[in-house]
């Protein structure tokens, strides 16, 4: 039996793979006539219908087999979302002249880079937590 953390792995492999058939496909497709193809379109086709059809069945048995943590990674999604909106909230505060003419301007920031530091630190933790709830669960569950 595979288990999720393998499942997962082949996930991502075939996910290559049909990129890469679907490279193939666009390059090849339309080719100057007379010009001969090095590779067999239709039999590229057949394969890529086949790995994709391959996804579709081991994207629904990870998501059978995921059901017990699915809080869990929605939880870990959501908290990675938090954490790129902090790095990117803007924390100026002071004096600072800017634009064309050079302009001073006073900001004041509600929350400061170091409110914002300590939020992301605490994001991290509680996503390191789940992370590593995560990859034992996926290291230990089989897929059906």
């Amino acid at each position: 039996m595979t288990t999720i953390a393998q499942a997962l792995k082949q996930k991502n492999k075939l996910k290559s793979e049909i990129a890469q058939l679907q490279k193939r496909l666009t390059t090849h497709n339309s080719v100057m006539q007379g010009n001969p193809r090095p590779f067999d379109l239709t039999e590229t086709d057949a394969e890529l219908v086949m790995r994709v059809n391959e996804l579709i069945a081991l994207k629904h048995a990870l998501t059978v087999a995921n059901q017990p943590m699915q809080e869990k990674i929605y939880r870990l999604a959501e908290l990675k979302s938090l954490m790129a909106f902090y790095q990117k909230l803007p924390t100026k505060a002071g004096k600072m002249s800017e634009g064309y003419m050079n302009t001073a301007h006073e900001y004041e920031a509600f929350f400061n880079e170091a409110d914002t530091q300590a939020k992301i630190k605490a994001l991290e933790t509680q996503a390191e937590q789940i992370q590593d709830e995560l990859e034992a669960f996926n290291h230990l569950t089989h897929i059906k």
